[in-house]
């Protein structure tokens, strides 16, 4: 059966005004809760109804109703009126008594509901009739300006920088402020605002410089104001060591990246201690960030100084089977040891005893490597620890490698004496491939290779770094011909015993520059 109290709240709901007052006039409680703590007012408030909550608050509804149900405290009718955006609700319930410290179980003052849910003439009623301090905060200190950027309500932000917001408040549970919550959300007008209001472009907020903050975001247009006029500079660490560039590796802000290519910083870049840009990325899992530094020139086998880690390395450890399959594929070394000389394939194991749940990832990552490993390296012992719970599946994979191998061996390719087995090892052996890559049926023949790695179930996912190889040994190879000819200019009377030595010591973008230095 029906309670009179919820037959007066089901009268608001429906804004019956007069069988709302046929109810208190027959002695129903106007103070009434429902099962979800909720009163008639509160209600009247949500449905923004003016008539019944001013109806109900002659009839000495409790302006200040606070109810806990659950465990959680319903906010009052003043809270409701901020959130729901009614003025002249919230205007009413002021004239009735409500208190202005009433807060909902976050912690939010009405003011801070209403700036985060962009309802710009309740924030003004309260900052301008001074109800409010236009940078109260909440316990985590959050001010009205922070809830505004969050929301990205412009017209707010402006009133309450132009009524002297704080612009430099922050949160302490995860130190946000405006600005940063701007950049965050990509709002370049409104960062311009809080800059012109004399936020700070050249200091440190929380570890963290506004450069690192722009380029985390993506910001190009502001990264590149702060560092063309010379307010910042891009080579300055935040506390944790990392430089803007490793900031923009890090969050896969591509578009970042180049630009700071284009004002002179290498691929290669990295810190007094050895990070490097491809390691930030091997670290951070972004496989296509690793493709594009490699593509533009970084070192692939460099190393963190006084741990001696390489990309491959970091990967494994991080377990970021992408990110290992583009460094091996790309030729890193499977088999570098760090200062405890330990391998890729040993981080795998030691990061299992931490995260025993990531087992299958785990698992993957470690078939990738080991695969390499007993390909390129003759009569290596790849041994599986006694506390990997896939032991026996890794045991049996090795086999399975082994066998497929051993096939290879005796699969010659056509028209050479050459097998598949010494072919594929030859991609790590850079003088070697250039020589398979002279035979001219050999590089004819190898226009289908994917006919003969198809064979072998478990190395055919070789195929795109056969390819990647095969490429780079032909361009090299044709960089190499046209050096040779640019050195007989310059030194036509050098050995040329001492000429191949010169040439094979350079590296592709010194053969280009010899080249283009004759040409010109």
């Amino acid at each position: 059966m029906v309670s009179d109290g919820l037959r007066l709240i089901f009268a608001v709901e429906n804004r019956n005004y007069a069988e709302v007052t046929r109810l208190l006039d027959k002695g129903v409680d106007v103070n009434y809760i429902d099962p979800l703590g909720n009163s008639p007012l509160h209600t009247a408030v949500d449905i923004k109804n003016f008539e019944i909550a001013e109806l109900l608050l002659k009839r000495n509804a409790n302006v200040n109703t606070n109810v806990n149900r659950f465990g959680q405290s319903i906010p009052s009718p003043l809270y409701w009126a901020a959130r729901r955006g009614h003025l002249g609700v919230l205007k009413l319930l002021i004239a009735y008594g409500a208190s202005l410290e009433t807060k909902c179980s976050n912690g939010l003052l009405p003011i801070h509901v209403a700036a985060e849910k962009g309802h710009f003439k309740i924030v003004k009623y309260f900052v301008e009739n001074k109800l409010y301090h236009v940078d109260i905060c909440t316990r985590t200190l959050r001010t009205p300006l922070s809830f505004a950027v969050v929301g990205g309500h412009s017209a707010i932000i402006k009133y309450l920088i132009k009524c002297n917001a704080d612009v430099t408040k922050a949160d302490i549970s995860n130190r946000s402020s405006a600005f940063r919550h701007a950049c965050k959300v990509t709002r370049g007008d409104l960062i311009e605002a809080l800059i012109r209001k004399g936020f700070k472009l050249d200091g440190f907020y929380y570890g963290e410089t506004p450069l690192h903050l722009f380029v985390r975001s993506g910001l190009l247009s502001e990264a590149r104001r702060l560092i063309e006029s010379g307010v910042m500079s891009y080579l300055e660490a935040d506390v944790s060591g990392n430089t803007p560039i490793h900031v923009a590796v890090q969050y896969n802000q591509k578009e970042m990246l180049e630009y700071f290519f284009k004002m002179g910083i290498s691929a290669d870049f990295q810190t007094g201690e050895g990070y490097s840009l491809l390691h930030a990325a091997a670290t951070f899992g972004r496989s296509q960030m690793v493709t594009f530094l490699l593509e533009n020139g970084a070192s692939i086998d460099g190393k963190i100084i006084f741990k001696g880690t390489t990309a491959l390395h970091l990967a494994s450890y991080h377990n970021h089977c992408g990110v290992i399959q583009v460094l091996l594929n790309k030729g890193a070394d499977v088999m570098a040891r760090d200062q405890r000389f330990l391998r890729p394939l040993d981080y795998v194991y030691e990061e299992f005893i931490n995260d025993a749940e990531s087992v299958d990832d785990m698992e993957f990552s470690a078939e990738v490597l080991v695969k390499h490993m007993l390909l390129f390296c003759k009569d290596v012992e790849v041994p599986t620890p006694i506390y990997f719970s896939s032991k026996t599946s890794i045991n049996e994979f090795k086999q399975k490698c082994q066998e497929e191998l051993e096939r290879m061996k005796t699969c010659l390719i056509e028209n050479t004496t050459v097998s598949l087995y010494t072919f594929l090892q030859a991609l790590r052996n850079k003088n070697k491939l250039l020589n398979f890559l002279r035979n001219h049926e050999l590089k004819e023949e190898l226009r289908n290779i994917k006919k003969y790695i198809d064979k072998y179930p478990i190395y055919s996912s070789l195929l795109p770094m056969i390819l990647h190889g095969v490429h780079n040994g032909k361009e090299r190879l044709l960089l190499l011909e046209k050096a040779s000819a640019a050195m007989d200019i310059i030194v036509p009377n050098l050995i040329l015993e001492c000429k191949i030595n010169i040439l094979q010591m350079l590296n592709n973008k010194d053969l280009s520059s010899l080249i283009e230095s004759v040409t010109v």
